[in-house]
């Protein structure tokens, strides 16, 4: 609702009227604030650079003293080391955005990598846990007046994928978040696509409402579009919003790694039919779902990486990531961010 309908609302003296007007679209959840992995990792670093900083001025003021040198001249080596290490670090986090391109996606792919290792590892970390359960589960649960929102991974992911981004949601007041598990890697998307028919229409039950929000990672972009292009309509499932991360809608090289065994992986592959009927379906059926496509420079794992900016849909905006890998989208709070602000509008 805009602020012109806002102000309209604001005029009627009404109570009851005023009241029904604003249940029927609510104004955007809040931002609230809540744990984040940048403002973290930027307090620890402040935190430590404070301590090599006091740990340098007293190894150096007791290398004054002959008795203590030895120790103080260690002390002093360390921490002058990791100190230098940290501002280069810092630094290099302060110029790279002004280098010339190549030698700034140089950066962002180094950046790239080490994100990618940090990730995999989170992910190991939360592996048992089953994110579904967190799902609402009665009505009660609901908020009566927000929008569902379905998250789905991606291949040979589950819904413990979205730990990070479900957190941030919450914090910033949706309620009615849902998570998948599609499954198996050895099923195809199609298979996937019936999974969540099953989970709308349990939504639908459960929070008496038709329209849906649709967060997605990696190959959870193309059966969410499956879902719509072949289920959405026979339900009365209306699509709102679809936000997608590192989704290869045009497919993937990467594909080709599981050696042909996995048919969601074949169906990923560059030119397949199923990826190429997608697409087209998506470019010729007018729809109202609006989309955000968030794709990135140094993804490893889509090739080509043009395949992430558009699904197809004429209703679709693009965002690039420069130095967010496939896996960290899960732990990007600039990924979350933009979500947040997609959703609310």
């Amino acid at each position: 609702m805009s602020a012109s309908n806002f102000d309209t609302i604001r005029e009627i003296k009404d109570p009851a009227i005023l009241n029904t007007l604003e249940s029927l679209d609510p104004p955007p959840p809040p931002k609230v604030n809540c744990f984040r992995i940048k403002e973290a990792a930027e307090k620890a670093f402040f935190i430590l650079s404070l301590c090599l900083t006091a740990s340098l001025i007293i190894s150096a003021s007791l290398t004054l003293v002959h008795a203590a040198a030895p120790i103080a001249l260690v002390a002093l080596t360390v921490s002058s080391i990791a100190l230098g290490v940290l501002l280069f670090l810092k630094g290099w986090q302060l110029i790279t955005p002004h280098l010339p391109r190549p030698i700034r996606l140089m950066a962002n792919n180094v950046q790239s990598v080490f994100l990618g290792f940090l990730s995999i590892l989170a992910q190991m970390v939360v592996a048992p846990i089953d994110l579904t359960k967190a799902n609402p589960k009665t009505r009660k649960e609901c908020n009566p007046h927000q929008t569902p929102i379905l998250m789905i991974h991606g291949y040979l992911g589950s819904s413990n994928n979205w730990i990070y981004h479900r957190h941030i949601l919450k914090n910033a007041g949706f309620d009615n978040l849902f998570t998948i598990n599609l499954g198996g890697p050895f099923q195809s998307i199609d298979d996937y696509s019936k999974a969540v028919l099953q989970m709308v229409i349990e939504i639908q039950k459960l929070t008496d409402r038709k329209d849906l929000k649709i967060f997605v990672h990696s190959m959870g972009g193309l059966v969410g579009e499956k879902f719509i292009q072949d289920y959405a309509e026979s339900i009365g499932c209306e699509v709102t919003h679809f936000v997608s991360m590192g989704t290869p809608f045009d497919g993937t090289y990467a594909a080709y790694l599981p050696l042909g065994l996995s048919e969601s992986a074949n169906q990923m592959k560059p030119f397949s039919d199923f990826v190429t009927e997608l697409k087209k379906n998506a470019s010729e059926k007018e729809v109202e779902t609006r989309y955000l496509h968030m794709h990135s420079e140094v993804d490893f794992v889509i090739w080509p990486r043009e395949s992430a900016k558009h699904g197809g849909s004429k209703n679709a905006t693009s965002q690039v990531l420069n130095a967010t890998g496939h896996v960290p989208f899960l732990f990007s709070d600039t990924a979350a961010n933009s979500a947040i602000e997609f959703f609310s509008t």
